[in-house]
């Protein structure tokens, strides 16, 4: 029982993290690599 709980209090903290810091982490990188063009 003690795994069952875990796994699912588990799940309520990653899916938030993946659904919100994921996107937020992506756009950031993509701001720093449009912004910051690496020049050849």
């Amino acid at each position: 029982m003690t795994g069952y709980y875990a796994a699912s209090y588990l799940s309520y903290i990653l899916v938030p993290l993946i659904g919100v810091i994921l996107p937020i982490a992506v756009m950031g990188l993509l701001n720093n690599y449009i912004e910051n063009p690496i020049e050849d």
